[in-house]
């Protein structure tokens, strides 16, 4: 399982990897993310469970051993609360994804705000130096005109 997990993961940050190098829209980026985000979380909750068999089911071998030594097995309040401790763990896991989204949303709209800056800052690179190449354009058309009519004009006027 983990490892057809870790297979999905990276067949899908590959994807991911390949569609920014293609200028892929940013929305599907982000679902993306969720999607992996959640996946991560719905495989890594059943693995924390099986490491506490009881929880969602009665294991036999404790049974058992409970019978054998005289011990009742857990009452339903007792079921209820490890239940409720198990959301409890849920929820702050979920508490913890929030603030991160949040913590990379911040940082998505600082890196939006620097590249617009940096963009901006390109266009008015290529703005002067589309002017100055006009400026040299004007000039050269300036010396090779008046360089062909001396030309013609002392060749006419040579003959």
């Amino acid at each position: 399982m983990d490892k057809r997990l870790n297979h999905i993961i990276e067949t899908e940050i590959g994807g991911l990897r390949a569609e920014l190098g293609s200028k892929a829209d940013k929305w599907e980026i982000r679902i993306w993310f969720l999607i992996i985000v959640l996946l991560m979380t719905v495989y890594q909750f059943p693995r924390r469970i099986a490491l506490r068999p009881g929880v969602w089911y009665k294991d036999p071998r404790k049974e058992m051993e409970e019978k054998a030594q005289g011990k009742e097995s857990p009452t339903l309040e007792e079921r209820l609360a490890r239940v409720e401790g198990i959301l409890e763990e849920v929820r702050a896991r979920l508490n913890h994804l929030e603030t991160e989204i949040g913590g990379l949303r911040g940082e998505i709209n600082g890196l939006r705000q620097e590249m617009s800056r940096e963009i901006g800052g390109l266009r008015g690179e290529i703005n002067g130096l589309r002017q100055e190449m006009y400026t040299n354009f004007r000039w050269t058309l300036g010396v090779l005109i008046p360089m062909w009519v001396t030309i013609i004009l002392a060749i006419v006027f040579t003959r």
